[in-house]
């Protein structure tokens, strides 16, 4: 069974943020959204043995109304002057979804 723990971070706070996709070829559409950002996600898992595994990973949670379609690997964000590229997303909670983030 796997679980995950966060531990607080006070660089979590809500910033503005650009959703970048592709569409047809290089044309991209572009979203204004907000979400909280958090650089240094301390993702607390626990292998087969019942060890804690951790990993530091970006991430950015958003609500799953803020844009009009499903997130998907490979789409990109901008935050402040810096680009990422969506690795992952998952659920957090009945509205939220978690972005899982590498740099660009």
């Amino acid at each position: 069974m796997k679980r995950c723990a966060a531990r607080f971070s006070p660089r979590r706070q809500g910033v503005p943020v650009l959703y970048l996709r592709n569409v047809e070829g290089h044309r991209k559409r572009r979203y204004e959204i907000d979400g909280i950002f958090d650089r240094d996600y301390e993702a607390v898992n626990f292998d087969s043995d019942g060890a804690p595994v951790s990993s530091l990973r970006i991430q950015l949670s958003i609500h799953k109304d803020a844009i009009p379609f499903a997130p998907k690997r490979g789409d990109k964000v901008q935050v402040g002057k810096e680009e990422f590229t969506i690795v992952s997303c998952e659920p957090d909670s009945e509205f939220g979804l978690v972005l899982v983030l590498k740099k660009a």
